[in-house]
């Protein structure tokens, strides 16, 4: 059938070739029937695109029809569950989210197609490391008549945000598909990498729809790291609720994130620790934390308590500042007395229990009887003009030492109390 196709279009061919020497030699004859062939075979690239049945956003690969907003797609469509951060949720939500090749194909098929590519963006996704909440001068200055204190690390998520910055914008083009009045090709302006993308429809503002897709290859994924910047009080919640950050996709100018140090996507907030025995700090440290404890190590292991400076919250509905005083450690007696002498305890080691503060990094609890009482280690040398409820607002060396010094307490205290540190001096 072929080949008697071919020999009618030739014969056609001749008839014009005849015509067209008479007029312009050869040339022209294979100029027409080049045109003769090109209307009535196909073109082998239409033959190659999967093109969908039903009203929906898709991606065409390699012959699959992959529906990714409504449709409906290849039975065989690959899907993976994929968690991803969610800034108006405070909170990761779950996706199933279907995998592609870097070489697929985008179509939107819908009647008014035109129109909507025109509030389509695409962005590969970022990976959120830390969460961090900024002052709000307004209500620190209406409810306490104190400066705000400076930020502080809310949640460390390190997964996909789902979220569109500059950097990891995608540039799409379009352009129609050849007798499909109403279907658009997206066409990505380079070649994917491979990692997590979002297609985000929004004609105004908490209207319309995104797609979540993964785009896999057998390149290596470079994940672009981000600290996220949120606004907190009450005026961050005012602000949360009625600007882009209330979107499901939001669009964030470049204040709202810093990029993460280096190209790992490593959580390097987390404070440093002491070891118990004198060793060096891990996380880095500030240097002087480990030289703090080895001496404290030395006055307990010859049978003498270790003496360390304290501030100790008044407690009350009145915030006033925490008074200094001294907590000692001891073999046989955990005790703490106030800078005027006045001892508010003395009791066995296991008599106490201690633990973190749920919500201020670097301040701990210390339970003796069934009341407890909330301390921060004020770091010597260390300027901390600022205040945060009864403690002071040290900026990052100080508020690593006052993490150091909990841990070592709490550790210490657990010891005592199991009778593992060493053993009483003989009477």
């Amino acid at each position: 059938m072929k080949r008697a196709l071919q020999r009618f279009v030739l014969g056609i061919g001749d008839r014009l070739g005849f015509l067209a020497q008479a007029q312009s030699g050869r040339s022209l004859y294979r100029l027409c029937v080049a045109a003769i062939l090109s209307v009535i075979l196909p073109a082998p690239a239409r033959c190659q695109l999967a093109l969908p049945e039903f009203f929906g956003f898709y991606a065409a690969d390699h012959g699959r029809t992959v529906a990714l907003f409504e449709g409906k797609g290849s039975a065989d469509t690959t899907r993976i569950t994929q968690d991803l951060y969610s800034i108006p949720r405070k909170a990761p939500q779950s996706y199933t989210v279907p995998v592609v090749s870097s070489s697929a194909r985008f179509l939107l098929f819908y009647q008014n197609s035109g129109e909507m590519i025109k509030a389509m963006t695409f962005h590969r996704l970022p990976l959120v490391r830390n969460v961090i909440e900024t002052p709000d001068p307004a209500t620190a200055a209406t409810f306490t008549g104190r400066p705000p204190v400076g930020p502080r690390v809310i949640g460390n998520p390190n997964k996909p945000l789902l979220a569109r910055i500059p950097e990891l914008e995608a540039r799409i083009l379009t352009k129609p598909v050849p007798n499909q009045l109403q279907m658009v090709e997206l066409v990505p302006n380079a070649t994917l990498e491979p990692g997590l993308y979002v297609f985000d429809y929004s004609p105004s503002p908490n209207q319309g729809w995104h797609a979540v897709i993964s785009i896999r290859s057998s390149d290596q994924e470079k994940q672009y790291c981000l600290d996220l910047m949120l606004p907190g009080g009450y005026g961050g919640l005012f602000e949360s609720a009625n600007s882009e950050l209330n979107d499901a996709v939001p669009a964030l100018g470049s204040y709202r994130y810093k990029a993460c140090d280096g190209s790992t996507a490593s959580n390097t907030s987390v404070p440093p620790t002491v070891n118990p025995s004198g060793g060096s700090a891990s996380g880095g440290g500030t240097g002087g934390e480990s030289d703090l404890t080895s001496a404290w190590d030395n006055a307990l292991s010859l049978g003498q308590s270790a003496a360390i400076g304290l501030c100790r919250a008044r407690g009350g509905f009145i915030v006033r500042n925490c008074e200094q005083g001294t907590l000692s450690l001891g073999l046989r007696e955990v005790s703490f007395s106030l800078s005027n002498g006045q001892k508010l305890f003395a009791v066995p080691p296991s008599q106490v229990q201690i633990k973190k503060d749920s919500i201020l990094v670097g301040v701990f609890l210390i339970d003796v009887g069934g009341k407890a009482a909330r301390f921060q280690y004020s770091p010597p040398g260390v300027d901390c003009p600022d205040r945060m409820e009864a403690f002071a607002a040290c900026p990052p060396k100080g508020v690593a030492q006052q993490v150091a010094v909990a841990d070592y307490v709490a550790q210490v205290i657990r010891k005592l109390a199991a009778g593992s540190f060493g053993a009483a001096p003989q009477q």
